[in-house]
């Protein structure tokens, strides 16, 4: 009887533990599709605007070596787009590492369930285990009733005689 308050106390934080492990599987899906969707195609769009870029660098590169006359200018548009490369590298490279990270963060909240999921396990495990004791220990106590019972009986039998 003693064990019953305490499983009562016990309710409120396995549901709360069953909530935490609901949301987290919730967020672990939420950043999945994020990092299935959102940091994939940005680099996708990164590296093709990357290779739209190396492929104008080529052709005024072309235009440079066909044309001397107009070499101051092609020399600033050639900076611009070698400024314009460099910065899509640099992108590419920020995207790369931003994928990189939601992957660790899927990963840790991954095993964070998997711990909730394993606590949750073990405490369903121990509340069935103590009803279980419980159970037997009304069992017993019954039987003690009746073997009690069944004492007073013949005791009152004896000192009759």
């Amino acid at each position: 009887m003693l064990q019953l308050p305490m499983l009562q106390r016990m309710k409120p934080i396995l549901d709360q533990m069953q909530r935490c492990v609901t949301e987290s599987l919730e967020r672990c899906d939420h950043l999945q599709q994020n990092l299935s969707l959102s940091p994939e195609r940005e680099l996708l769009l990164a590296k093709q605007r990357i290779a739209e870029l190396e492929t104008e660098n080529e052709n005024f590169r072309r235009f440079i070596g066909q044309s001397s006359s107009t070499a101051a200018m092609t020399e600033s548009l050639q900076m611009d787009v070698d400024r314009h490369l460099m910065k899509a590298k640099l992108e590419n490279e920020e995207l790369q590492n931003r994928i990189r990270k939601l992957k660790e963060e899927a990963e840790h909240l991954k095993q964070q369930v998997s711990a909730y999921k394993d606590d949750f396990e073990t405490e369903r495990k121990d509340r069935e285990n103590a009803h279980g004791v419980i159970a037997e220990l009304k069992n017993q106590i019954k039987m003690m009733k009746v073997n009690m019972s069944l004492l007073l009986i013949t005791t009152t039998k004896i000192l009759m005689i």
